[in-house]
């Protein structure tokens, strides 16, 4: 597994992650990005970005057929219902997805994960998901693109 579950504590905010300037001009100078598929955006937590709605706004419109993902830990199960919601309310992407690990089941995820309780957490947020319909209907993945 990746060592980032505890990233925001080791590494102070404004040396870790990239900017919605610096993301927007690494992907104008770049040629080969221009003909990207998929974006997925992970790291510690991105919905813990305030800037998140933004950058989500920046990569469909830039990207209309991008297959855009966001990885999480499924702590926050209401900001991340708010937040996907938003995303598709106002940018409807055509291919939105939610992405977490799963180290176990229970008490193993939670020991894994250095979180007590962090197993029920994703549980609960998958759960939301599902009643506020943010499910299989708006996660569908490009079949040209595995």
């Amino acid at each position: 597994m990746c060592d980032l579950w505890d990233y925001q504590k080791r590494v102070p905010q404004e040396e870790k992650e990239l900017t919605l300037d610096e993301i927007k001009q690494f992907v104008e100078e770049s040629g080969y990005l221009k003909k990207i598929k998929t974006v997925v955006l992970s790291g510690g937590e991105p919905f813990l970005r305030k800037d998140l709605l933004e950058i989500c706004e920046y990569l469909i419109k830039k990207f209309p057929t991008i297959s855009l993902g966001i990885l999480t830990n499924g702590l926050d199960t209401k900001t991340i219902i708010n937040t996907t919601k938003q995303i598709l309310e106002r940018y409807k992407p055509k291919y939105l997805w939610l992405g977490s690990s799963l180290d176990g089941v229970g008490e193993v995820h939670d020991k894994i994960r250095a979180r007590k309780g962090a197993f029920s957490c994703l549980e609960r947020t998958i759960q939301a998901c599902k009643k506020e319909g943010i499910n299989a209907d708006h996660v569908i993945l490009d079949p040209n693109n595995p």
